[in-house]
């Protein structure tokens, strides 16, 4: 595919930072499928730390003052979409300094063919999936007090979200996926 071969470095970092956004310039029909996959993800990860907390909106076993205040059904979805916007401007966040440091630091370097080509490569990389996480974590941790949860549940589903939903699979080499 020609588009595999540009030589725009800002380009190739681009589509290399995040997965799927990368895989949308290949298989451009798989936008719906990653906003459907991102909502079960996300959703299937709050869910189960909301029943850890024994705060899952669905699930009211009965009112008394000794039973945890739980969010509404409309607040858990809600807070589901607006986790999704915010992991995708986190996302787009990452690429932007994957981007500025592929403009920075010369081409041997920083490979955003192959990841592993050696110790600055991957260190940028590792740093931006970090950097990542921690606006992910930062998102849950400051939403999660508006979903009625107590700062340290709220510091649990962020820390939750921050190491599941980070962009792992930007340490995938691309080299791997050219035809």
């Amino acid at each position: 595919m020609e588009i595999l071969d540009r030589p725009n470095r800002a380009f190739l970092t681009a589509y290399n930072v995040v997965f799927p956004i990368w895989m949308l310039l290949i298989i451009p029909n798989l936008i719906p499928v990653t906003l459907v996959a991102n909502f079960l993800i996300d959703g299937a990860v709050i869910s189960f730390y909301l029943v850890r907390v024994n705060k899952f909106p669905f699930f009211r076993a009965g009112d008394g003052p000794d039973l945890p205040v739980r969010p509404s059904p409309q607040a858990f979805w809600r807070y589901l979409l607006m986790a999704v916007v915010a992991g995708y401007v986190a996302d787009f966040m990452g690429m932007g300094v994957m981007l500025l440091a592929a403009e920075m630091l010369p081409h041997a370097v920083l490979d955003i063919y192959r990841v592993y080509t050696g110790l600055v490569s991957v260190a940028v990389h590792l740093l931006v999936v970090l950097l990542v996480g921690l606006l992910v974590f930062a998102f849950h941790l400051w939403a999660g007090r508006r979903l009625l949860l107590t700062w340290r549940e709220a510091f649990g589903l962020g820390l939750a979200m921050g190491i599941i939903t980070a962009p792992w699979f930007f340490l995938i080499p691309t080299a791997w996926f050219r035809w």
